[in-house]
């Protein structure tokens, strides 16, 4: 239910998002959607880029946008009507309002349905959850391409968590289901310090990897997990999302460099991911976890 002043802060907030995201005084003539809903929070989304309204009468290209945009508003209000004449019909679990829609994935033309439990960071899509048969899994949302075939590769060689399922979702999204890592894994950002033969593992696998023909792009501590298991190092390597074949798969648009966040070259934003990259970031935090002995 929408509380009583609701409209107002919605039309707030809604002036406030599209001077903020689109960039445009709110004099000039363009339209967008954008989506908002009030539950225990406000949210309010951007969901299409803003198109102008002051375009020649022979841009056929911009009518031609204008057009199939309004198309599409129509049919999201037809679709919001069937909503609001039979409500009862589309409720959803208390718990939908933490977690996205999807509860279930197909595996070998079989459907496994599962529940999310909790969301494993708040600045990535990335939940934990449960099968109906009790298996710990992880479901990561993205947009773009994601290295499935790299993924595969890194689990059957032993070094990546099994991938289960990968689909692709409306507006260009994607859903990845993989198997959780045992308890005992930790990050490497978790250490002060790694012991040689620990390192020794990383590298191998990190060279292993490579051996097979693809390249990472984001090998950074929070991305390589190790353990000891009795008397050797285990390395596991995560986060596909840019991996893919060397010499054809680019950075994307807008990677971060920081203080906190080393990466190989400065400006990295559509060039291509190398293996020297990948072992020059895999290095630099291996270096600041080197014990240093003065004598």
């Amino acid at each position: 239910m929408i509380r009583k002043g609701s409209g107002s802060y919605f039309q707030t907030i809604i002036t406030r998002v599209i001077g903020e995201r689109q960039g445009f005084p709110p004099s000039l003539s363009f339209i967008t959607a954008l989506g908002a809903v009030y539950l225990t929070d406000q949210y309010v989304e951007v969901l299409s880029p803003s198109l102008p309204l002051y375009f020649s009468e022979y841009d056929t290209r911009s009518m031609e946008n204008l057009l199939r945009f309004m198309t599409a508003l129509r049919n999201l209000f037809r679709s919001l009507l069937k909503v609001y004449e039979k409500p009862n019909d589309y409720a959803i679990d208390s718990d939908q309002v933490s977690f996205p829609y999807p509860r279930s994935y197909r595996s070998s033309g079989t459907t496994v349905r599962f529940t999310y439990i909790k969301r494993v960071s708040q600045i990535r899509l990335v939940f934990t959850a449960r099968t109906e048969g009790d298996q710990d899994i992880i479901v990561k949302f993205g947009y773009g391409p994601y290295g499935v075939e790299a993924h595969q590769a890194a689990a059957e060689s032993g070094f990546a968590p099994a991938l289960l399922s990968h689909s692709n979702l409306a507006g260009g999204w994607w859903m990845v289901v993989m198997e959780n890592l045992e308890s005992d894994f930790q990050p490497c950002d978790d250490f002060d310090t790694l012991e040689p033969s620990c390192k020794d593992a990383i590298t191998k696998s990190v060279s292993k990897f490579h051996k097979l023909g693809f390249v990472h792009g984001d090998l950074r501590d929070t991305n390589v997990f190790v353990r000891r298991k009795q008397d050797r190092w285990e390395c596991q390597l995560i986060d596909y999302d840019w991996a893919g074949r060397e010499g054809e798969v680019v950075y994307p648009i807008g990677v971060y460099n920081t203080h906190s966040v080393w990466r190989p070259e400065l400006h990295l934003d559509g060039q291509l991911i190398t293996s020297e990259h990948d072992n020059l970031t895999v290095n630099e935090f291996l270096r600041r976890r080197t014990k240093i002995i003065r004598f």
